[in-house]
């Protein structure tokens, strides 16, 4: 059986994938940033700015969708 394709289909599945790739990611950048602080936070603010432009412009574009139209 396909325990993947199983667990994928569970409410559960979102919030753990989301954990799982958010440690993923800050570990990439800590080996990227090789102990230098200054290079770690500067990394992750540049990651952080560019999800928030993303995030806005799906909110602003989901926002165009949800508006009902007066049907006439």
């Amino acid at each position: 059986m396909d325990y993947f394709h199983a667990f994928s289909k569970t409410r559960f599945f979102v919030p753990v994938a989301s954990v799982v790739v958010i440690a993923l990611l800050i570990l990439v950048d800590m080996l990227l940033a090789w102990n230098d602080y200054d290079r770690f936070f500067k990394i992750m603010g540049f990651e952080l700015l560019i999800v928030g432009i993303i995030w806005v412009i799906g909110l602003v574009l989901s926002f165009g969708e949800s508006t009902p139209s007066s049907g006439n």
